[in-house]
């Protein structure tokens, strides 16, 4: 073969090799096709359920005010989209040392170590103490702000360490004064702790402490319920040291419950995970993840509610005042996820199931929490100079997946929606995929149906079909809002895993808007779609 021929038939392979390594477009979306799975929907509103209950629907505000500028106007105008009916405040671990008539959160240095040496390194570790040397402002006056933008109640967590009965009820007053409603008190926050022992190393003695404080409110406040701190159940306990099966606990709950002074028991649910532990790669981890969320949200939720019930008694509510998943127990890895989000609208409808079983007995629930701080709860961050990500609507803040999975069901509880029946077919058949869930509820209020939806299969859901009360829906009557990623750890910005597997997917969020003649809901993805019921 002459030099011509052998150059031609080089350029002849490279070309050849060219065509098979460039990616290639489908030529009609320019993405790779899905897999879909045909689905009908039919609804039945004949049947209604009660009310959800609308103080489910709460948030914790832990150190928000040491990290986040709240008069940021992004923040103003994502607290206003958020639209919390309850704020817990001060928070977790700041109930035993806040003052709240002094300037920032009123710690005292000697006041903290003599209770907590730990919180008393963490705080100093933070900065918390320089900060607020440096503060003018008290940031109660800041909460009484936030509550009245948001038309939110207040839920106190009482100082029963450092302060007065005399302070409880002159903060009380104050609420009062400013038009702050306080629903409940919850007096200290997770006695129960091993670090807290020597202060609490029975009910007896924590019972003690909490009686003159429980007395002064009813007798001053007798409208305001007052709360007591049962201890965890089972692995719902957010440690890395103990699965919860711990007989302090358990002893513990068996002497509370024989107590008089207070109304109500507080319950702080964390729900664990273990794969990160047995799995290695994200794939693997998030997938074993699901498996294990479907297996274990009804079963934990479920005994952890009969067992209180068992406990206590029907006579007294349950305040679930701090909830999401394990975060110190599994490092955070499922913070800032699809993963998350998905595990948040899953718990609100969970949270709606046991108040119909058991009429009622969650009175209160606060997700944990609005604050700027830990990427595994936090619904907004300020931008960590850590990341390149930014939000594409602020230049201040980052808003985190959970931030928009509570968008999603915000509606669910100012709208007072009622649960209806609902079936997912697919061909004909009722469909039992576990990682394909569907429930639907309408709000008298609005004369809406909301189909909210959660879609862990990986694969595109198309809704052919859809009947109310036997009626047939075009999908062009429909609007639809979801959260959706190529994969369940998709996150924005920012995530616990990055350093390890150097792997960042991001979410994509779709605001509400009026669907297409087919509506396909993505194969990982979250959201609502919701139609004018007439």
């Amino acid at each position: 073969m002459n030099l011509v021929k052998r150059l031609l038939f080089i350029s002849l392979v490279f070309l050849c090799l060219g065509l098979f390594t460039l990616p290639r477009k489908n030529t009609k979306s320019g993405h790779e096709k899905k897999e879909q799975k045909f689905i009908s929907l039919e609804i039945k509103t004949d049947q209604l359920k009660p009310p959800v209950v609308s103080r489910l629907y709460g948030m914790a505000v832990s150190n928000l005010f040491d990290r986040m500028n709240v008069l940021n106007p992004f923040f103003i105008k994502y607290e206003k989209q958020l639209n919390p009916n309850i704020l817990r405040w001060p928070g977790g671990g700041e109930w035993a040392y806040c003052h709240w008539d002094a300037k920032g959160y009123g710690y005292i240095k000697s006041e903290v170590a003599s209770v907590n040496k730990i919180a008393a390194d963490k705080y100093e570790k933070q900065g918390r103490f320089k900060i607020q040397s440096q503060l003018k402002v008290r940031y109660i006056d800041q909460l009484v702000e936030l509550a009245k933008r948001t038309n939110s109640d207040v839920l106190l967590v009482g100082n029963i360490l450092t302060a007065s009965p005399r302070e409880m009820l002159d903060q009380i007053r104050f609420f009062k004064k400013n038009g702050v409603k306080v629903i409940g008190i919850e007096l200290g926050g997770e006695p129960y702790l091993k670090q807290l022992r020597a202060v609490f190393p029975t009910v007896g003695k924590y019972s003690s402490i909490c009686i003159p404080y429980s007395d002064s409110i009813k007798k001053y406040f007798p409208e305001i319920p007052v709360g007591a701190c049962a201890a965890p159940y089972g692995k719902i306990y957010d440690d890395n040291e103990s699965n919860g099966f711990d007989n302090f606990f358990s002893n513990w709950n068996q002497e509370l419950k024989n107590q008089k002074w207070y109304d109500a028991i507080i319950v702080h649910y964390y729900l664990p995970f273990s794969c990160q532990n047995t799995q290695s790669g994200l794939d693997a981890i998030f997938n074993c993840a699901g498996d294990e969320f479907n297996s274990n949200i009804d079963k934990f939720m479920s005994e952890s509610a009969d067992y209180y019930l068992k406990t206590f008694g029907s006579n007294r509510k349950m305040w679930i005042t701090e909830w999401n998943i394990a975060i110190g127990g599994t490092k955070g890895i499922y913070g800032n996820t699809l993963f998350q989000a998905m595990f948040i609208v899953e718990y609100y409808l969970k949270l709606n199931d046991l108040n119909y079983k058991h009429n009622n007995m969650i009175d209160i629930a606060t997700y944990h929490n609005l604050d700027g701080g830990y990427l595994a709860a936090a619904l907004l961050t300020t931008n960590q100079p850590s990341e390149s990500y930014r939000d594409p609507e602020s230049d201040t803040l980052i808003r985190r997946t959970s931030f928009f999975a509570h968008l999603l069901i915000k509606e669910m509880y100012s709208l007072d929606q009622q649960k209806t029946e609902i079936i997912v077919k697919d061909n004909n058949v009722i469909e039992t995929d576990r990682n394909i869930h569907f429930e639907s509820y309408y709000s008298k209020a609005s004369n809406e149906l909301f189909i909210y939806f959660i879609n862990k299969s990986g694969r595109e859901l198309n809704v052919s079909k859809t009947f109310l009360n036997d009626k047939s829906i075009k999908n062009t009557d429909f609007k639809i809002c979801y959260l959706s990623g190529e994969k369940t750890y998709a996150g924005f910005g920012k995530t616990n895993f990055f350093k390890q597997y150097k792997i960042a997917v991001s979410c994509f969020w779709q605001a509400e808007k009026t669907c297409n003649e087919q509506l396909i809901l993505p194969g990982f993805s979250v959201g609502y779609i919701k139609l004018n019921a007439n």
